[in-house]
């Protein structure tokens, strides 16, 4: 998941003079979750 929060970050243009950064959310699946992915696809 990509979030906006306050704070400063990089040079994206959201990131400038607003205040504003951008913030990556995210985890691997654990094994399990994996192999049920395997196993029961997405529809």
């Amino acid at each position: 998941m990509i979030d906006v929060v306050a704070g400063s970050g990089g040079m994206f243009s959201l990131e400038g003079p607003t205040g504003l950064r951008f913030l990556t959310r995210s985890e691997l699946f654990s094994d399990e979750e994996a192999a049920r992915l395997e196993r029961e696809p997405a529809p």
